[in-house]
């Protein structure tokens, strides 16, 4: 878009000057910056116009649809990331990851693989009775070779994970996978990778929960999950768990 500026609107001189200052893309990534461009008159030294050249790279403004989410998510307990037929989802729902990792961040939305070990949102209430469910279950040695790693180093990126583990990636990402679908490892933050896409710094449940404090009491976990999503066969995690608590 040409942007066509005549005269100041002040002093109404013709005399235009350019200037330049650096504007971050995110405020964790100080590298990856552009330039915010300033129309200055060049006779009283008002800013008459500002504007960078890809607005694309921004993050968005998400406070308000973030606020939205959490409320929709506390009310229904999860949604999916990705359009599902068998329950809501971000993109059904006109919301985007963005909405998701700034919740993510602020550690009142969890990042898990429970629902048909697909994307899966949850609250926090209901993690905390998942993760009370989840931790019952014995993890194989990959998953504990994993879970350790997170236990020794607190949060990892997924590429640090797998540069401090000795797993092979395909048996790292299986582990990974079952640990998310347990909610046994989740999302402590996320940052933006692209445009629409976000990556993940994972963490323990121990560690997240000791951020966000525990259940109190020793409630029955399954069935007050049942009682607030209803249908657990999703979950296909709570079936085993239930299979190990009625033997």
């Amino acid at each position: 878009m040409e942007r066509k500026v005549k005269e100041c609107p002040f002093c109404h001189s013709q005399d235009f000057r350019i200037g330049y200052a650096p504007i971050y893309e995110q405020a964790m990534a100080l590298k990856r910056s552009q330039l915010l461009h300033y129309v200055v008159c060049g006779q009283c030294g008002t800013v008459i116009d500002q504007y960078v050249s890809h607005p694309d790279r921004l993050e968005p403004l998400v406070d308000a649809m973030s606020e939205a989410l959490l409320e929709y998510v506390n009310k229904h307990h999860f949604i999916l990331c990705n359009q599902n037929a068998k329950a809501d989802s971000l993109e059904s729902l006109g919301y985007s990851m963005a909405h998701a990792a700034a919740l993510i961040n602020d550690h009142c939305l969890i990042y898990t693989k429970a629902f048909e070990k697909r994307a899966t949102y949850l609250s926090l209430d209901v993690y905390r009775y998942y993760q009370c469910c989840m931790k019952k279950i014995e993890l194989n040695h990959d998953e504990r070779v994993l879970y350790q790693t997170l236990e020794k180093h607190e949060v990892l990126s997924k590429e640090a994970l797998r540069q401090a583990v000795s797993l092979d990636k395909k048996t790292l990402e299986k582990a990974l996978d079952h640990l998310l679908e347990m909610g046994r490892v989740t999302a402590f933050s996320s940052y933006r990778q692209s445009l629409n896409w976000y990556a993940y710094v994972y963490c323990t449940d121990e560690y997240l929960l000791s951020h966000v404090g525990k259940l109190h009491g020793t409630p029955d976990c399954y069935h007050v999950l049942k009682e607030k999503i209803g249908d657990l066969k999703p979950f296909r995690a709570l079936k085993k768990f239930h299979i190990n608590e009625e033997g």
